[in-house]
């Protein structure tokens, strides 16, 4: 059997995260040009909203975000990102035109965004200061987050804060399959994302069989709002046996192309 020898290290010096959207590059969604995220405020302090349109606390900050992109737009640039997973240009429109946005939309096409900041749930709230450091970061759209918008168009220099640390990882699959997918598409989709919900279950159900076939598996979740013990609880929805791989920083997902969930590969022919 071919082995897949997958090493990244997910801790970043903090040397790295003085500009942290040095390399990022995400695509303009009206343009479909790829724009350099780190020159795209030309001197002013970038705010980031990242989402997705499956995503209900999204769709409940949409005016938040249209409120504050016309009470601060002049002096900060706005960049709404959507992150590319089940999503497509419909759907998008759908949103834009529901909420009514003018707030400038790209979409995150290569993961580039994503793993760089280490996106662990949406909405995610990223405000960078005119030197591009990263000085707030939140769920949340509350009262601290507009007090971090009007302290930057005021021109206070705020400091950046501490990058978010995490471990190494060194996976080796040593398996027949590997699922990517996530612990929640088939209970929280059923609502927002039906289609995917049932495309979930069937390829758990695919992955059964090959199970039960003698089949060595591993499964690659999501790491959206996702806990070990979350994780744990998934892998027993299984048949038999399965290595339970949380992608920690998305890195497994970027790595592969994996833009829609679930997927499954075959280590010998699509994971070489």
């Amino acid at each position: 059997m071919k082995r897949l020898l997958i090493f990244f290290m997910a801790v970043i010096p903090m040397l790295t995260f003085a500009h942290p959207l040095q390399d990022v590059r995400v695509v303009a969604l009206d343009s479909q040009q790829s724009i350099s995220v780190k020159n795209y405020a030309q001197g002013k302090p970038l705010y980031i909203e990242m989402w997705a349109t499956w995503c209900s606390p999204c769709m409940k900050q949409m005016p938040a975000l249209q409120k504050h992109y016309r009470e601060f737009g002049e002096d900060i640039a706005f960049l709404a990102v959507n992150i590319d997973l089940n999503d497509d240009a419909e759907a998008i429109q759908k949103v834009v035109d529901k909420f009514g946005l003018t707030v400038p939309m790209a979409q995150d096409t290569e993961n580039s965004l994503a793993t760089t900041m280490q996106l662990n749930g949406t909405p995610l709230h990223l405000v960078f200061n005119r030197k591009g450091d990263l000085v707030y970061r939140t769920h949340e759209t509350d009262e601290q987050l507009e007090t971090v918008l009007t302290q930057l168009k005021q021109g206070v220099e705020l400091a950046a804060i501490a990058p978010t640390q995490t471990k190494a990882y060194d996976y080796q699959f040593d398996t027949d399959i590997v699922l990517f997918s996530a612990i929640w598409c088939e209970t929280y989709w059923a609502t927002r994302n039906p289609k995917a919900a049932q495309e979930c279950q069937q390829a758990r159900m695919q992955v059964n069989g090959m199970l039960r076939q003698g089949k060595s598996v591993t499964v690659v979740v999501s790491n959206l709002w996702t806990s070990e013990q979350d994780a744990t609880a998934y892998k027993g929805e299984f048949a038999d046996e399965v290595t339970m791989v949380i992608d920690e920083n998305g890195k497994l997902f970027k790595r592969h192309g994996i833009k829609s969930i679930p997927r499954i590969l075959t280590l010998d022919s699509e994971l070489r």
